[in-house]
């Protein structure tokens, strides 16, 4: 059960309590209060995990296009914020697919098809049409932070 509703439910009950003299009434305003601000800082505390993904992931691009070796990528979350290498995704067909660690662009270009899948929906997201394998694995290099001319 929801916490709002909980201390909502509550509240109609003391209202009755409240009108017979009961004394519930100010403790269950209370409640509500802190409620909306637990409320309230989760909905903060989301807005900076998001900000911070994506910053991460900026800096991690930065890198991977101007400081690493083509053999020396660095892992960038998604656009949720998980972290791709060795774990599972959906993949074609509601399957689920254990992403391998990819830290070259070589081990990029050797993505199979539902691996490739997976990474692409994971950096550009469920709404965003598929293109061919091949294209995907561009895609998915440029969300790495690597851009055709280094390809």
């Amino acid at each position: 059960m929801d916490s709002r509703n909980a201390v909502a439910d509550a509240a109609k009950d003391e209202e009755v309590n409240v009108a017979g003299g009961g004394g519930m009434g100010p403790i269950l305003t209370q409640l509500q209060q802190i409620t909306a601000r637990i409320d309230d800082l989760t909905t903060k505390v989301d807005q900076t995990r998001e900000l911070a993904v994506k910053t991460y992931a900026r800096v991690v691009r930065h890198d991977n296009a101007e400081v690493h070796d083509d053999d020396e990528l660095e892992e960038v979350p998604f656009l949720d914020g998980s972290w791709p290498w060795e774990n599972e995704f959906v993949g074609p067909q509601n399957t689920q697919v254990k992403l391998p660690r990819r830290s070259s662009l070589q081990s990029v270009h050797d993505l199979t098809e539902q691996e490739a899948y997976a990474y692409f929906k994971g950096y550009y997201g469920p709404g965003v049409p598929l293109p061919d394998v091949e294209t995907r694995k561009l895609r998915i290099l440029n969300a790495l932070g690597r851009y055709d001319d280094d390809l």
